[in-house]
């Protein structure tokens, strides 16, 4: 029974958790969000523990009403556990002269060699043995242990220096070393969120060791500061403003939510571990981004009228191929994995592959030099996904999603899901249930996890939801689309578009100022009647062109000597607005002259901006209509009359807005349309009329 226990962590951290509480009663919804399980799982880990509990005679848990409760003597667990389970452990001498060396830095005055013995359970005498290793590891970190007659031993040296060790060993450690090393972080399910909550909102997406290393350094951190033991200043090399402030965030949410005072010298050393790490995603400057997201504009249009399909309405085919292109074709070429299914699938679309060659030197000047078949072959994948999503093919297709994460896992997923494939998505289940799920229920299960033999065709992808999963979901659903249609199986989908066609105009004709309403609960209804996938409630985050580009923020008729001018001019109200800071405006200007005028993105349109970095503040817009063009010296266009800045501080807010805004520059008539447009509110309301026709 006691293996059986220990197998299972789960229980300890538990016990941990209801202790915490200090006698008060704890929820199994708090536990279950705690612990990112079912409250089913914690049932069944409360009937284990309450089974060592009467093992060592004391008193079980109680449940009552969806609360548990522990008695006065629960505490008393925690050494019962401790001395049953560390007595089993046998360390090398290498792993407990890493245990000594963590216990003595730790201790804040000298440890005896009986009180590291006790730690140990073992003898004193193996203690005076393991010296000879315990000095020269210490040293090797910079620090000295220093001996003192009937007081024992220390570790003396900077406290950046213990740090040091203490992390590096806790990182070393076997996990029978690490069972003797107990360093507390307070709440450590907080500790965790906030870590997630930086990561979230600073765009920034640590892999899973680099997530454990930062919390590990911040769990060793928490403890010296508790302690009293504070950081010496040191000199810190130049690090990317983005990992600074991420670092300030986390540590200012560790302060007020684990009340642990923060220095200066906290940020900085958090900072250059942050910039160390590897990150499965990273937030891109919004000068690189913007200019990948007008090439990927470009390419998307060329390829579009080749395939003679409209893939430049698809927003989520543009937001996710030009985030690849600015995560592809950065500094460094990418290894891509799983050639042999990539190719397998493009061997397929020899065709799609031609266009996208034919058109790829859209991209080569940014990435800095020729495109490789594999760069093409993942372009090819993003364009394929959009074209399944035009055919209609997708949505004959009934998705369950199987994810052992929690419920931020499985929403982020079910949101990648739906924008990126037309799939009729039934919901998320556990892994256990998927075996319950029949043929007659669903017709794919895309999992998080191996599953296994089951009665439905399942396909495994990463939790990130990368290019890789963009692969192996398209190939098994194509398979599986075309068995359908030979089958001649049809789905709901096109069902409820030609229903939703004859009520238009029944409804135009009886109730005109209602019909926007009913078709809308209309639509709803027979989603749910059909369980098919509504539109993401993504989009409402980034506003459309015109929310932000009011009559207010638009001038009609106004001079300017050259492009210079022009840009000055425009920026001018955007740095009164608050929008934008003075330097930001000079660095637009210095964009053109080292990088040319791409930012020309049809005849007489400009699109001025720069990167977040360089002074944008606010997602904002400003237009204005010169008296006279001004000439911004492009190879292809002519000279400019309409100038249009952006502020761009993230890389996404404004993103449906200029996807917009570069579809309406598509039609010429929209610059002429805008010409006949005498005042800035006739201008607003063209811009508004044409994006509501997109």
């Amino acid at each position: 029974m006691l293996g059986e226990f220990e197998m299972k962590k789960r229980c300890e951290d538990l016990i941990k958790a209801i202790l915490e509480e200090q006698g008060r009663p704890v929820s199994l919804e708090q536990l279950s969000e705690r612990f990112e399980v079912s409250t089913r799982t914690i049932r069944n880990d409360i009937t284990d523990i309450n089974s060592y509990l009467m093992e060592n005679a004391l008193m079980p848990l109680t449940l009552s009403k969806g609360f548990l409760q522990a008695e006065s003597d629960f505490p008393a667990v925690l050494l019962a556990l401790a001395q049953s389970s560390l007595f089993e452990v046998q360390l090398t001498a290498q792993e407990r002269a890493q245990v000594c060396a963590c216990i003595l830095t730790s201790n804040p005055g000298y440890t005896t060699l009986a009180a590291l013995a006790d730690c140990l359970l073992i003898s004193r005498q193996t203690i005076i043995k393991d010296l000879k290793l315990i000095k020269p590891l210490v040293a090797s970190y910079g620090l000295e242990v220093v001996s003192l007659a009937n007081k024992g031993l220390r570790i003396e040296g900077k406290e950046s220096l213990k740090r040091g060790l203490l992390y590096s060993l806790l990182q070393q450690s076997s996990e029978n070393a690490r069972k003797f090393l107990r360093f507390r972080s307070g709440d450590e399910y907080t500790l965790r969120k906030i870590i997630k909550e930086q990561e979230n909102h600073h765009g920034f997406h640590l892999t899973d060791a680099s997530y454990q290393n930062i919390q590990n350094w911040l769990t060793i951190s928490i403890n010296r500061l508790q302690d009293g033991h504070f950081l010496e200043e040191q000199p810190l090399m130049d690090q990317p403003a983005s990992f600074y402030r991420l670092a300030q965030d986390i540590l200012k949410n560790v302060h007020q939510y684990l009340n642990v005072e923060i220095s200066s010298s906290e940020i900085d050393a958090l900072c250059l571990l942050l910039a160390k790490s590897r990150y499965l995603k990273q937030p891109i400057a919004s000068k690189k981004s913007i200019h990948v997201q007008i090439l990927t504009r470009n390419f998307i249009h060329a390829i579009s009228s080749d395939l003679h399909l409209p893939l430049d309405t698809d927003y989520a085919f543009f937001e996710n191929l030009s985030n690849h292109i600015l995560l592809a074709f950065g500094s460094e070429p990418p290894q891509y994995p799983d050639q042999e299914l990539l190719e397998e699938v493009i061997h397929e679309n020899l065709d799609v592959l031609e266009t996208v060659r034919r058109w790829s030197g859209i991209f080569e000047s940014f990435a800095g030099r020729p495109l490789s078949d594999s760069d093409l072959f993942y372009i090819c994948i993003h364009v394929l996904a959009a074209m399944e999503k035009q055919k209609g093919s997708q949505n004959e297709l009934r998705v369950y999603l199987v994810c052992q994460g929690g419920v931020g896992t499985s929403q982020y997923l079910l949101q990648k899901l739906s924008r990126s494939f037309d799939f009729s998505i039934l919901g998320a289940v556990s892994a256990h249930f998927a075996s319950d799920i029949s043929k007659d229920q669903a017709d794919l299960l895309i999992s998080t996890v191996p599953l296994g033999t089951m009665p439905v065709e399942s396909v495994v992808i990463s939790p990130f939801f990368n290019d890789e999963d963009y692969i192996r979901i398209l190939s098994v659903t194509r398979q599986i689309s075309a068995v359908k249609a030979s089958q001649g199986q049809t789905g709901s989908s096109d069902f409820i578009q030609d229903v939703l066609k004859l009520a238009e105009p029944i409804l135009e004709e009886l109730a005109p100022e209602r019909k926007k309403e009913i078709l809308k609960q209309l639509k709803l209804a027979m989603r749910r009647q059909f369980h098919t996938t509504a539109v993401s409630d993504h989009d409402i985050f980034a506003p459309y062109l015109h929310h932000i580009l009011t009559p207010a923020k638009i001038q009609v008729n106004i001079p300017a000597a050259d492009w210079k001018e022009a840009i000055r001019l425009c920026a001018l109200p955007m740095l009164q607005r608050g929008s934008i800071e003075e330097r930001y405006i000079d660095a637009m200007i210095a964009s053109v002259l080292e990088n040319g005028p791409y930012i020309e993105l049809t005849d007489g349109f400009a699109l001025p901006h720069e990167a977040s970095d360089s002074g944008a503040v606010i997602t904002d817009f400003q237009l204005i209509r010169l008296l006279e063009p001004v000439d911004f010296g492009h190879d292809e266009f002519g000279p400019v009359r309409y100038v249009c800045c952006l502020s761009a501080p993230d890389s996404k807010t404004h993103l449906k807005a200029f996807f917009h805004l570069v579809n309406m520059l598509q039609d010429p008539s929209f610059l002429k349309e805008l010409d006949h447009a005498a005042l800035p509110e006739e201008i607003a309301a063209c811009i508004e009329q044409r994006e509501f026709n997109l």
